[in-house]
């Protein structure tokens, strides 16, 4: 039987907010919701504010954690389990006036896709497939190993180290700048070499091999490579 769980908006005890001066309007509320059951796929949907997401080896299902608003700012807010896929959405009842802040511990394998409006989206140490869009803001990527890395950004920067070689990394951007940190190596470059957006600083382009980078600008994007020279892997 597949079962559904959801963390309900109402019921906190004022014992569980942040801030230590009552229970008004602009203080925040904190929840944690512990799934401990297999969790293979995660769903990110945060209108705005940050979301941090943290892969590990010792655990299998997930842990999370919720900064909100007190009242009722929120049009839908809450978390899901479905088998072994959690829905994560949190939206407001008029747009931008409500905020919620996510810390999700997962196991490293899980499958990852967020989709943000506004604010900063950080994926730590994930290695799996991770998909993220985010209309303005952030994204930052720090050790990450997965095989096939998505990012669209609409305006912002993207910083990403990875510390493995993937099979595909693919950054759209409209405006911002893009910092990538890549082990040395041969890549596919999906892209124009010679486009002077694009600072290789050494990035090794040939077109057979497997593992590939695609890059999408927009007129006002920039990107710039660097070498990840903790990387002790291959090099093909």
């Amino acid at each position: 039987m597949r079962q559904v769980q959801w963390l309900a908006r109402g019921g906190l005890m004022c014992a569980t907010l942040l801030a230590s001066m009552g229970c008004g309007d602009e203080h925040e509320e904190m929840a944690r919701r512990v799934f401990e059951s297999r969790v293979s796929q995660v769903a990110v949907h945060v209108e705005r504010n940050e979301v941090h997401v943290f892969g590990s080896d010792q655990t299998r299902g997930a842990v999370i954690d919720r900064w909100t608003q007190s009242g009722d700012a929120y049009r839908e807010l809450g978390e899901a389990q479905d088998g072994e896929r959690i829905d994560i959405v949190a939206s407001c009842q008029r747009a931008g006036e409500c905020r919620a802040r996510y810390d999700l511990a997962l196991a490293k394998s899980t499958r990852v896709d967020v989709a943000m409006q506004q604010g900063d989206l950080g994926l730590y140490h994930l290695g799996s497939e991770v998909r993220a869009s985010v209309e303005e803001g952030s994204i930052i990527g720090k050790h990450l190993t997965a095989r096939h890395v998505e990012l669209e950004l609409g305006r912002g920067r993207v910083d990403v180290i990875m510390a493995d070689r993937p099979q595909l990394l693919v950054v759209r951007i409209d405006e911002g700048n893009v910092n990538l940190v890549m082990p040395p190596g041969r890549y596919r470059c999906e892209f124009d070499r010679f486009d002077e957006a694009i600072r290789l600083n050494g990035l090794d382009c040939h077109g057979r091999m497997a593992q590939g980078i695609r890059l999408e600008l927009g007129k006002g994007a920039q990107v710039t490579f660097k070498r990840n020279n903790d990387y002790v892997g291959p090099t093909p």
